[in-house]
């Protein structure tokens, strides 16, 4: 189970993403759909760790990987 608990990012001084909450059971197929400028990309990138939240937490099978980098996060994901 992957989970995104209250993630908020601030890039260049402007809220992207706000109080972003949710949660991927194992098979779950998802979408990210949205207009330019939604936050598309940068949802994705906060949870590859490519970019770290500015708040919230990240979580794979109860284990925070949060703070974890791009190379640490991909044992998990």
């Amino acid at each position: 189970m992957f989970s995104l608990k209250n993630i908020s990012v601030i890039r260049s001084g402007n809220l992207i993403l706000n109080d972003i909450t949710a949660t991927i059971h194992t098979g779950d197929f998802i979408t990210v759909i949205g207009s330019n400028g939604a936050g598309k990309t940068t949802l994705l990138e906060t949870i590859s760790g490519n970019l770290m939240p500015t708040k919230g937490t990240i979580t794979f099978n109860d284990t925070d990987i949060t703070n974890a980098n791009e190379q640490q996060r991909a044992i998990f994901i």
